[in-house]
């Protein structure tokens, strides 16, 4: 176990303040995190760290005070949770969490920085810095889960699709008879506000197209990250053989579970011979014994027509022709 990790240099109880501050060992090993005390040691309420112009607060609030809802990741990996711990105790905490005003019970509920929170856990932190913004809708809650986590990339395609789909559903709630898309547009524009990269139109269809039109049972399947919105569009022509389209999920998370995932045109193809749609087989050439140049089958008959009269040089062209295609014929069984 790295030394950093160690049980031994865990200090729950530490109550040393001020310059005793310097005896605390796991200050000696800098896993300070807020100003001169142990990030470990106890912290009975929030403390204002700073204001910002648009009035929100930054607290040091203490773990127990935050809880989490719907965060829009369904699952967080251990070893990013352990990999946020270490960040924490040497590089401390660079982003605050971002938490709503306090409710009735003085708790906060979490809305970006869900893995921030975990990895101060691990690391047995007792608070966390902490940014208090005040939300106008559910619609503006989701819009920053969606930009904090498209922005760091740690969402899988499924889950980014349907938090888009979710998204929509809020806009139409909320700005009823509106076009959809007007609304595509209003989310492009907002994810360019939050993130700075604006998606295309096109991307933003194509996602709520994934999101609302795909089985449940397979979007379960593919909610891996080699999955992309290319192998969606491609699935979604399956819609009417829905037993074909899971076959067809699952065996692309198979690949992905080897580190091989289909590419897009694979399962194009594969989708193609499906539906009936895959072009006919090229037709395969023969070099020709007597100019050594390729030529179709059909041509050489033409070829072959041309010599009839010629039975010396006829005869013999002839059957090593029809050596050639009946192995050609023989192969092409296997």
């Amino acid at each position: 176990m790295s030394k950093l990790l160690s049980p031994d240099f865990a200090c729950a109880n530490c109550e040393k303040s001020d310059a005793e501050i310097e005896e605390c060992r796991i200050y000696q090993y800098k896993f300070k995190v807020f100003g001169r005390r142990c990030p470990r040691q106890g912290l009975e309420e929030p403390k204002v760290v700073a204001e910002d112009v648009a009035g929100d607060q930054y607290l040091e609030l203490p773990l127990e005070l935050i809880y989490w809802k719907e965060p829009i990741r369904q699952a967080i990996k251990q070893e990013d949770i352990q990999n946020m711990a270490v960040s924490l105790r040497l590089h401390k905490q660079i982003q605050p969490v971002v938490v709503k005003p306090a409710d009735e019970n003085d708790m906060y509920e979490g809305v970006v920085g869900r893995l921030r929170y975990e990895g101060a856990k691990h690391a047995r932190l007792k608070a966390i810095l902490a940014r208090v913004h005040h939300f106008d809708s559910p619609r503006q809650v989701l819009e920053w889960q969606l930009a904090e986590n498209a922005h760091r990339r740690d969402l899988t395609e499924i889950e980014r699709d349907d938090a888009l789909a979710k998204l929509h559903a809020l806009h139409r709630r909320e700005k009823g008879g509106v076009y959809d898309k007007a609304i595509v547009s209003s989310i492009a524009k907002t994810i360019e506000e939050q993130t700075g990269e604006k998606p295309s139109e096109k991307a933003i269809w194509q996602r709520l197209q994934i999101a609302q039109d795909l089985p449940e049972e397979v979007k379960k399947t593919l909610n891996v990250k080699s999955f992309g919105v290319g192998h969606g569009i491609q699935l979604l022509r399956l819609k009417d053989k829905p037993e074909t389209q899971l076959q067809l999920a699952r065996e692309f998370a198979d690949s992905a579970t080897v580190r091989k995932p289909m590419t897009v045109r694979k399962v194009k193809e594969k989708v193609d011979q499906i539906l009936g749609f895959s072009k006919p087989a090229a037709a395969s050439k023969i070099t020709c014994i007597l100019c050594g140049k390729p030529f179709s089958e059909a041509k050489l008959k033409e070829r072959l027509e041309l010599i009839k009269e010629n039975l010396e040089l006829y005869e013999p062209v002839r059957k090593a022709y029809e050596a050639v295609l009946e192995k050609r014929d023989e192969e092409m069984k296997i």
